[in-house]
């Protein structure tokens, strides 16, 4: 991704350049998986082909070629591609440019379900596509104060949204809980990662919260649509894929090294996640180079496709 986390693939806050000059990031790329993470920005993501996922908060989406989705500031939110051959434009705008005119758009929460609507209600989804198919063309051509015109085109963009869309704006007081929230999130994340290899119980962080088991257990699953073991497993799953490239170590060291309790609940867990076993997982890697890691794939995508999808969206 062309974005930096603040630990890669680990579930964090995402920390988002900006282009130059630009209260915002735009760009396409191919292949797609990210982790849970949230961002103050407010994101816009665009198929342009194939298909994704979205899980946001507890909610499940399928994205397909032309549907669109807004994702408002600081949701945690994941996606995987249901194929390989997929294009998406994704534009991430920084709320906090608007403060003088619009403080509130950091409190706006839009709503996700109409992005999804197919028909004729559809056809007021039309302008978002064309307003980001403007932008990507003005930032590619660099034309004469190209910024300023970006620049436009955003405030249009904005104003459009909260124009056409449904949604719920939050009290400053609910705003700080949730802050607060999120930094709780994130220190559960970070115990989480950095102990994972360890014995980890949910009883164990909700003592060092100074929270009830119950109370704990139904935060995490509200914040990240999983329940706390799923999500542990998932990480330790994650730490395990990489040390199958490496042969000299047995898929029974590998499970007690990632912080399984023994091999039977590694192989139960991965074979759930990859509908394989480890052992024919392993030889998968070693007959294709190309793999599920395709670490640098976001990028391998049919440029010029890409852009005449995007620019059909021009008005």
């Amino acid at each position: 991704m062309e974005n930096d986390l603040l630990k890669r693939n680990n579930y964090e806050y995402e920390l988002i350049d900006y282009q130059e000059g630009l209260p915002m990031k735009i760009f396409m790329q191919g292949f797609f998986e990210a982790d849970y993470h949230w961002h103050k920005e407010i994101e816009i993501i665009l198929v342009l082909k194939g298909q994704l996922n979205i899980k946001i908060g507890s909610d499940d989406y399928l994205l397909e070629e032309d549907d669109l989705i807004v994702i408002n500031s600081n949701q945690v939110h994941s996606t995987t591609d249901q194929a390989e051959d997929i294009i998406l434009l994704v534009m991430q705008i920084d709320p906090s440019y608007y403060n003088e005119f619009q403080p509130q758009l950091s409190n706006v929460f839009f709503e996700f379900k109409p992005f999804l609507e197919k028909g004729a209600a559809q056809q007021k989804f039309h302008q978002i596509r064309s307003f980001l198919a403007e932008i990507m063309w003005e930032l590619n051509e660099k034309d004469e104060a190209y910024q300023l015109k970006i620049k436009g085109i955003i405030n249009s963009l904005v104003v459009y949204l909260l124009r056409n869309l449904n949604y719920e704006t939050v009290d400053q007081e609910n705003v700080k809980l949730q802050e607060e929230s999120l930094e709780r999130l994130q220190r559960i994340i970070n115990y989480i990662d950095n102990n994972y290899a360890q014995e980890i119980s949910l009883r164990t962080i909700a003592e060092r919260e100074n929270l009830s088991y119950y109370y704990l257990s139904h935060f995490f699953k509200d914040k990240m649509g999983i329940s706390f073991q799923k999500y542990l497993n998932e990480v330790r799953i994650k730490k395990a894929e990489p040390l199958l490239r490496n042969k000299e170590k047995t898929i029974t060291d590998i499970s007690y090294q990632v912080g399984f309790a023994n091999p039977k609940s590694f192989y139960r867990v991965f074979k759930n996640k990859f509908d394989s076993t480890p052992g024919a997982y392993r030889e998968d890697l070693e007959a294709d180079s190309n793999d599920k890691f395709k670490e640098d794939s976001c990028l391998d995508f049919d440029q010029n496709l890409a852009f005449e999808k995007l620019f059909s969206y021009r008005s």
